[in-house]
């Protein structure tokens, strides 16, 4: 039966693949209004606390984001965020994802405490699950680098650099995008350093 309960959870699936596509053309209305009919599914065939319902919030949180809308795009991740913590172990890697996520808004919104103590939460369950040479983690470490360099703490940015860089050059190929922004938060920190 093509509209029995699962087939209509696979829809709900279907339509979030699509609004990822449409996000990654950055085509962000259509992104989201895939996005909320896949919710509108899963949430009636699968509920809330399910592990597709929160990935279909992070995307919506992702596409809002995009779009500049930071409380709907937290709104989003938080949301995504309390379903993972109810069916995941405590330091499982997709908390600090979500936790990243949220560190990402809470930094576009120039809220660099709030930033800061997220990324704080995605590093203890990283450093706690997930190889040394994670790609993950020196993204942490560079995003806590960078929030240190918007409040002025600028030792702290070194040393989050410096442990960021030592995981790039372990895993990624020298003209990667990740390390040319790193070479450059590096020159914008230098900057300041001298200007303090």
């Amino acid at each position: 039966n093509v509209l029995s309960s699962s087939n209509t959870a696979f829809m709900g699936k279907i339509y979030g693949s699509i609004g990822i596509v449409y996000y990654n053309k950055h085509c962000y209305g259509l992104a989201l209004e895939y996005l909320m009919k896949s919710l509108n599914i899963l949430l009636d065939k699968v509920g809330y606390d399910h592990g597709d319902t929160a990935m279909v919030f992070t995307n919506l949180g992702r596409a809002y984001q995009a779009e500049k809308n930071y409380d709907l795009a937290l709104q989003n991740h938080v949301n995504a965020l309390n379903i993972k913590l109810k069916i995941l172990p405590p330091d499982h890697p997709r908390l600090a994802r979500s936790y990243v996520f949220i560190g990402n808004v809470y930094a576009d919104k120039q809220e660099f405490d709030l930033a800061f103590a997220n990324y704080q939460n995605a590093l203890n369950i990283q450093l706690k699950s997930l190889p040394d040479s994670s790609i993950s983690i020196g993204v942490t470490f560079h995003r806590i680098g960078q929030v240190c360099v918007k409040t002025g703490k600028y030792q702290s940015a070194v040393e989050n650099f410096r442990r960021a860089d030592h995981i790039y050059k372990l895993s990624l190929p020298s003209n990667h995008q990740r390390l040319l922004q790193l070479k450059l938060d590096c020159a914008t920190l230098e900057d300041h350093m001298t200007q303090s």
